[in-house]
């Protein structure tokens, strides 16, 4: 048993979760739990950003960065799984048809927020970060994607090579001896 304490603050606890999600993704682990650490870290980032910067909601943020015809789709996203797999007082028998692609939305959009509130990166939000993007070039606005982007790595790794892309893209970090991932 691990004894002690350690002190952690709201947007810490997100990141963490956010991280261990986004490390669980990239070893094509389970999407249920990959879904709930996503979207507890986005509900942390959520209530922190009404408290500070108020930079407007969650759809607000992501219908800045999507195409119009995947709003009503995100919006539908957000809302529903997370309950199912944290409650069971009044639905203890119903069965959730799981969308397999939630858990990147909500990945996608916790890295995005955390990076907004935090003002740094680590290593599995921009790995994340460029994954989405070079997987999904027509939901991400032109004018994002450049941001996003990974030359080195290009569009060379397909859906189904995630844990290959996140080595690759942590070697090609490596390389560039961008900041390593805060305390």
């Amino acid at each position: 048993m691990n004894s002690g304490k350690i002190k952690i603050s709201k947007l810490k606890a997100a990141r963490r979760q956010l991280e261990t999600a986004i490390r669980i993704y990239f070893d094509d682990g389970d999407p249920v739990s990959i879904h709930t650490l996503a979207a507890a870290s986005l509900e942390i980032l959520k209530s922190l950003d009404k408290q500070g910067p108020n930079t407007g909601t969650i759809f607000d943020d992501v219908k800045q960065r999507i195409n119009p015809e995947f709003h009503k789709q995100f919006e539908i996203a957000l809302k529903s799984p997370q309950n199912f797999f944290k409650h069971a007082d009044r639905d203890a028998e119903k069965v959730l048809e799981f969308n397999l692609d939630l858990p990147e939305i909500f990945l996608w959009e916790a890295a995005l927020k955390y990076g907004e509130l935090a003002q740094e990166m680590t290593l599995e939000l921009a790995a994340y970060k460029g994954w989405f993007t070079i997987q999904n070039p027509g939901v991400i606005k032109k004018e994002f994607r450049k941001q996003y982007a990974i030359p080195e790595l290009g569009n060379l790794f397909g859906p189904n090579q995630r844990a290959e892309f996140f080595e690759n893209f942590a070697r090609v970090v490596a390389k560039q001896k961008l900041p390593k991932k805060p305390a």
